[in-house]
């Protein structure tokens, strides 16, 4: 078993067959667990990982909402894909990240 220990949060992954659970999680559970993270004043930014988690939509709502940095995996992969890619330009309206 694996765990991650972050902000009074455990999150663990037991077995291969509970990998796909991620992806069955919904908006406004993501939502809830990133304000309840973001909303306390220790926090500077708020990590996202898991690939199947739907969370991209959410980033500027949240990131407006706490004046903090929300990111995920897929979030940093795909803008440093674009980047590798020769695509410059920001786009602000998807979050920090992106306007870089």
């Amino acid at each position: 078993m694996s765990a991650f220990r972050g902000a009074g949060t455990v999150a663990t992954c037991r077995d291969a067959q509970r990998r796909f659970y991620a992806a069955r999680i919904d908006t406004a559970s993501l939502r809830a667990a990133v304000e309840r993270l973001g909303k306390a004043p220790d926090v500077e930014a708020v990590f996202v990982s898991r690939t199947s988690l739907r969370i991209a939509g959410l980033v500027p709502e949240l990131e407006a909402r706490f004046g903090k940095p929300v990111i995920s995996s897929n979030f940093a992969m795909a803008w440093h894909a674009l980047r590798l890619a020769g695509v410059e330009g920001p786009e602000p309206e998807r979050g920090r990240l992106f306007a870089l």
